[in-house]
């Protein structure tokens, strides 16, 4: 996924999402889905995307955002107890 990173995927199809969902048409013509990814580290400068009352996206190119947290939602096994990177 990230070729010059050096992050290792570890999950059973390490080039898919964890999760994946439709939230609807958010004006005409626009969709809105989300999802995520797990990679091994965490975060540990910048906002995490869950701790605030509201999700908090970083804008990518309007409309694409993104955002990274330290939560294990839907965590695969293989990651055991290794600290966890949402994205």
């Amino acid at each position: 996924m990230f070729p010059h990173s050096g992050l290792q995927m570890k999950s059973p199809q390490p080039t898919s999402e964890t999760g994946i969902f439709y939230v609807g048409e958010v004006s005409p013509g626009h969709h809105q889905y989300g999802g995520w990814f797990h990679v091994v580290g965490r975060l540990i400068a910048g906002p995490d995307a869950k701790a605030t009352p509201s999700i908090h996206y970083e804008t990518l190119e309007a409309p694409l955002a993104i955002g990274f947290t330290n939560a294990r939602d839907l965590a695969a096994d293989a990651f055991g107890g290794q600290h966890l990177l949402q994205v």
